[in-house]
């Protein structure tokens, strides 16, 4: 394309989609000519000058209006707890324009950390109140009492003493007799004692380190617990975990217990614990266990979620006998794959036919 007949067409008026359409060339490969011979359009559509003037009017009259706007006031309505809502409420000005005189510096915000301090909340979330706290430990204490089984030592496996387990072990091998988990010893406090001689009120803990205080003493909890077995008439012998592994110290410890004198009568034998609330019940349809707040067991969920009944072992065998699967389907308005299932689940034959 030559110059001077692309300046002449610009001179005249015409617009660079009038110049592709006149000589089948794209908008694009126009602007790159006229790019090429520095020649500007006098549409403001494409002219950068127009974009460059446009821009510029618009950052005229937006500095205008933020000199018109008292940042001060607003400062100072922002220090006093106020939000950039309640400033946009108050001053009638738009979020963009209180955000590009923060961007600016016209207008000073507070930190997050001060925010949340402000609303009451600290960084790791809300705060609770010293009486929700003490309402929260009575409901929990009410709740581990109607519900001993779901206390957190007592729900899996994993959270067994090794070395309690290991103590328990070697008073078997010696055939003393000894309740474990023993509770109601105490009226009004629901803790259990880990190893007990009922006969002979002889009580045993195995604690962990985290029963003791740095100087060697029992923590506070633990002390009172203590004591107010000792108040009982029963006498406590607190064992550190790691000596249940030496056999030596557990059977001095165990001559003392089994040579004390039988304080009362106790039936070992004859002692049931405390039962464990079950979480299982019987289904109404099948007898079989199922969760209490389940309506049915797995399978009879399972059955009654069928949205088509399915036939009897013996009649699908007729059937399958005498008709073709695609026939069988449209009786029960199935497809054909889920008649060669059923017939899978009985072990029927299918392919026969």
């Amino acid at each position: 394309m030559k110059e001077q007949l692309l300046k002449e067409w610009l001179e005249s008026g015409k617009s660079m989609i009038d110049i592709s359409k006149e000589t089948g060339k794209s908008l694009s490969t126009v602007r790159y000519w006229c790019k090429k011979f520095y020649l500007k359009s006098q549409y403001s559509s494409f002219s950068t000058e127009a974009k460059l003037k446009k821009s510029s009017t618009k950052r005229k009259a937006y500095s205008r209006k933020s000199k018109e706007i008292n940042w001060d006031e607003i400062q100072k309505f922002y220090d006093n707890n106020g939000t950039y809502r309640t400033v946009r409420d108050a001053f009638g000005i738009s979020m963009a324009t209180i955000a590009k005189a923060v961007k600016q510096g016209l207008l000073k915000t507070r930190t997050s950390i001060e925010t949340k301090k402000l609303c009451g909340t600290t960084p790791l979330g809300h705060k609770h109140t010293e009486e929700t706290k003490r309402e929260m430990s009575i409901r929990q204490k009410q709740f581990l009492i109607d519900n001993p089984d779901k206390h957190p030592w007592r729900q899996h496996d994993k959270f067994k003493s090794r070395p309690c387990e290991s103590f328990k072990k070697f008073l078997r091998e010696l055939n003393v007799n000894f309740i474990e988990e023993l509770q109601g010893v105490v009226d009004g406090r629901h803790f259990s004692i880990d190893i007990a001689l009922p006969d002979k009120m002889i009580a045993i803990e195995v604690n962990g380190i985290h029963h003791y205080e740095p100087d060697g003493s029992l923590s506070p909890y633990y002390q009172e617990r203590h004591d107010l077995i000792i108040s009982k008439g029963w006498k406590v012998y607190e064992i550190f975990c790691r000596k249940c592994f030496n056999k030596e110290k557990v059977q001095e410890f165990l001559d003392i217990a089994v040579n004390s004198p039988v304080v009362q009568d106790f039936d070992y034998f004859n002692y049931i614990p405390q039962p464990k609330k079950s979480h299982l019940d019987n289904c109404p349809n099948c007898k079989e266990q199922k969760w209490k707040e389940a309506k049915l067991c797995v399978k009879c969920n399972g059955i009654s979620k069928r949205k088509v009944k399915r036939p009897s072992k013996e009649k699908l065998q007729s059937l399958v006998d005498s008709k073709p699967i695609l026939q069988i389907s449209k009786m029960y308005k199935v497809s054909d794959n889920t008649i060669r299932k059923w017939c899978k689940f009985y072990e029927i034959n299918c392919k026969k036919r």
